[in-house]
């Protein structure tokens, strides 16, 4: 079992050297907003992962995070969330 904080909705992966981030919506809210809100192809999912490339990646993380929810890096230990 991975140790991931309470109350976090998306967890994200990446190395700074990567392609690809890979974001896996955690909470059932991340689950129907991720849904709702990001347009992806079945060959990005693995699992309840899926996976962006680098160049549009920071852009829907800050989307995600500036919708309120709370996403996390398990290697960086951050958390982050939108405050207006």
């Amino acid at each position: 079992m991975r140790n991931i904080p309470e109350n976090v909705d998306i967890v994200v992966n990446f190395d700074v050297f990567s392609t690809v981030w890979s974001f896996e919506p955690v909470s059932e809210y991340a689950k129907q907003w991720v849904d709702f809100n990001v347009t992806t192809e079945s060959w990005q999912w693995s699992g309840d992962k899926f996976v962006v490339d680098h160049r549009p990646a920071q852009g829907l993380l800050e989307f995600i995070v500036s919708e309120g929810l709370t996403c996390y890096h398990p290697h960086h230990g951050f958390a982050t969330s939108y405050e207006a």
